[in-house]
């Protein structure tokens, strides 16, 4: 317990921005409890979710290289259950098949090509594309293991954080009901 505490603190202290959230220890880790309730619930609606089967470990480590060297603990294991999901016509960006690099849906990929193409900011790895520009971890809004995540859109300087992490933005946003 006074090292949960002590994380909070550290956190606090670290927030580089006036906007902050504050974050509940329990919910800086994902929860896959609670994406699979959801998933479930949104099958039992006739809503198709479609995810694959899961990268190894060596293709996480592989995609965090070549993504800058860090990725939240919660995107890590998002990768290693998933690999990549899709719901109607959107998709959370990840791997597929072990391959880091396999066009759109690929988060290395989806990542490059933003940067390239929309000047896609340092420390923004895009998990979502949308038609005005992207969801995105935001690496540079880190809180201990985790990250929150921010909409960027074409031509902007930085990206507006809109979740505290991504357990709260799939749950919230992505795999929201209704």
């Amino acid at each position: 317990m006074i090292s949960a505490i002590r994380n909070i603190k550290r956190c606090k202290r670290e927030a580089n921005s006036d906007y902050q959230f504050v974050i509940p220890l329990s919910r800086t880790i994902m929860d896959l409890t609670e994406i699979k309730q959801q998933i479930d619930l949104l099958s039992a609606e006739s809503e198709m979710v479609e995810f694959g089967s899961g990268a190894t470990d060596d293709v996480v480590q592989c995609v965090e290289y070549e993504l800058g060297g860090w990725l939240p603990s919660s995107y890590k294991l998002f990768l290693r259950t998933y690999g990549w999901m899709g719901r109607g016509d959107s998709n959370i960006s990840g791997v597929t098949d072990d391959n880091i690099r396999e066009g759109c849906g690929s988060v290395v990929f989806d990542t490059e090509f933003h940067k390239a193409e929309s000047g896609l900011p340092d420390g923004l790895v895009v998990l979502e594309v949308h038609e005005d520009g992207a969801y995105c971890l935001d690496l540079n809004r880190r809180h201990g293991e985790e990250c929150e995540i921010s909409n960027y859109e074409v031509g902007w300087s930085a990206g507006v954080p809109i979740a505290k992490n991504l357990n709260d933005w799939m749950l919230n946003q992505f795999l929201a009901s209704g």
